[in-house]
């Protein structure tokens, strides 16, 4: 005689194996699986304790650029707002998906096909990096502008106490930037996502550490090229490191969306 246990393992492996009908999809939702309504290729659904499905825009519908550093610099998303390595070549070992773009200190990489671009008040960049060299005080990632008339620069920066952090530092406030509220670990991949709507700043570092910042009034992107790994202002504070996947929004993308990307 089957016990108890076995029949219910039996009854459970039974529902899991069911066949979903002909506009519904077979989906793992916290564990379980489930039918549910396919959905079109521009919306996606995140499940919750209180209602099943709630729908939230497709982040790709607003990407401006996508740089997979795949052996190159190419911008991927079909805009070609390919990149232009200045300095010695970069090398691409493993990275986060695919390969990634190392950078030794002796270069950076030049987007001139944001110069003309109006990013507005809305936008988001998102990358992941890995920092290897913990004897300079900052790295720059993601620098937006030139010289001195930068928007935004995205860095690792050091504190006296030898820990390690992300800064954002923002034009026109000189007195005001964005530090992650938890430290980071050299050699580990770190991801961090900086959105922008015009009245609010956000810095999120691997998604969990939200630093919000309240914009001057009327505080917009400038037109200007972009760089990533340093700039030819300030090579002493060229990247000794690892990035991948860097990806431009034209919109303020929220946590949520943030999380599907």
């Amino acid at each position: 005689m089957l016990s108890r246990w076995l029949i219910a393992f039996m009854l459970m492996r039974l529902v899991s194996l069911e066949t979903c009908g002909r506009n519904q999809t077979m989906v793992k939702l916290v564990g379980t699986n489930r039918c549910m309504k396919k959905i079109s290729p521009t919306k996606c659904f995140k499940y919750n304790a209180t209602r099943q499905s709630t729908p939230v825009e497709d982040p790709n519908l607003y990407l401006l650029a996508h740089y997979a550093f795949e052996g190159n610099v190419n911008d991927v998303s079909g805009n070609e707002r390919h990149g232009v390595v200045n300095g010695s070549n970069l090398t691409y070992p493993p990275g986060v998906v695919g390969t990634a773009a190392l950078f030794n200190g002796m270069q950076f990489v030049f987007v001139d096909g944001f110069r003309d671009y109006d990013f507005g008040v809305n936008f988001t960049v998102s990358f992941w990096f890995k920092s290897q060299a913990d004897g300079d005080d900052k790295q720059l990632l993601i620098v937006h502008g030139y010289k001195h008339n930068v928007h935004y620069s995205v860095r690792v920066i050091k504190k006296s106490n030898d820990t390690f952090w992300v800064k954002v530092k923002l034009l026109k406030t000189p007195s005001e930037t964005q530090i992650s509220s938890a430290s980071i670990d050299l050699d580990d991949w770190h991801h961090v996502t900086y959105t922008h709507n015009g009245t609010f700043s956000n810095l999120y570092l691997d998604e969990y550490d939200v630093i919000s910042y309240e914009l001057p009034a009327n505080h917009s992107a400038i037109r200007s090229q972009i760089t990533f790994g340093g700039s030819k202002t300030f090579p002493e504070f060229n990247l000794y490191g690892f990035i991948d996947e860097i990806k431009f929004y034209g919109k303020a993308l929220s946590a949520s969306e943030i999380s599907r990307q």
